[in-house]
């Protein structure tokens, strides 16, 4: 049922559930996850403050050193989030994976050993990493590259690659 338009509410609100329900199943083509937009704004943040707090102890060559080179470190962790938000696509080829300011690189199905979530739980927390093996290269990924839970996403990738192979 199309969605409905009284005259004083304007043009229809359309949403994805909305646009299924008109166009029926679409296969998309490729998937991607990206680091979350309060992760990048968290890291230029922090560089900010690292910036001023050096300015800050500037008088204090110690300090000063100690700062900058916290700002740098905070600096090229942030570019690399700007420069290369994609961590991780998937087609019906493969996968692309992000590895560091590098482009993303192609990995065919045929090459990926394993596709696991490995959690661990410390002082009450627990933390996942989606970990995809591929030969001798392991990729870690955790939430906060992904923006996605670990789990989801390596479900996503085993159905990806069942689909590739012409199974379900």
């Amino acid at each position: 049922m199309p969605p409905t338009v009284s005259p004083a509410a304007g043009p229809p609100q359309t949403t994805p559930s909305t646009l299924m329900a008109h166009l029926g199943p679409v296969e998309v083509e490729t998937q991607e996850w990206r680091v979350p937009r309060k992760v990048v704004a968290l890291k230029v943040a922090a560089t900010v403050a690292l910036a001023a707090a050096a300015w800050w102890v500037s008088a204090d060559t110690v300090r000063l050193v100690v700062a900058c080179a916290a700002t740098l470190i905070a600096a090229i962790f942030a570019a690399r989030d700007l420069l290369v938000p994609v961590r991780l696509t998937v087609d019906i080829e493969g996968i692309g994976v992000a590895d560091g300011f590098a482009p993303l690189r192609h990995v065919d199905w045929k090459d990926i050993v394993r596709i696991r979530v490995d959690s661990h739980q410390r002082f009450g927390i627990t933390s996942s990493l989606l970990e995809i093996d591929v030969d001798s290269t392991l990729f870690l990924f955790s939430r906060n590259q992904i923006d996605a839970d670990p789990e989801e996403a390596a479900e996503a990738l085993r159905a990806w690659k069942r689909r590739a192979s012409g199974i379900g």
